[in-house]
């Protein structure tokens, strides 16, 4: 939405010469529309596992054995091979988990998961 300043109004916001240094024109950012489209506003980004999904996951290998089952290996960072079950996150080299393990995210997470 687009609404047009007055003159009165600049004036009162501006310096004593009448001066702003904002346009003119003021576009309200609740209806800005989406960078690429109407649809990105809707989808969810970056989607993890809910916190029931990994306590079920650590829980019971069957439930986690489930889930392997339902992604392609050649579609999963290093074949699938390193998966970290607090963090639901894949990794492609052993390092990397390893590391992550480390990590205060990580760690963050593993506390959520002994609470549950």
């Amino acid at each position: 939405m687009l609404s047009k300043i007055s003159p009165s109004e600049n004036a009162l916001h501006g310096n004593a010469h009448g001066n702003i240094h904002t346009p003119d024109l003021i576009r309200d950012p609740s209806t800005m529309p989406a960078i690429r489209g109407a649809k990105s506003k809707r989808k969810t980004r970056r989607y993890t596992r809910d916190a029931d999904q990994i306590h079920a996951d650590a829980h019971d290998p069957a439930h986690l054995r489930r889930y392997h089952d339902t992604k392609a290996t050649e579609d999963l960072p290093g074949l699938g091979q390193w998966y970290c079950v607090e963090c639901a996150r894949w990794f492609e080299a052993e390092a990397n988990l390893i590391s992550h393990q480390k990590s205060k995210p990580h760690k963050r997470m593993y506390v959520m998961h002994l609470i549950l």
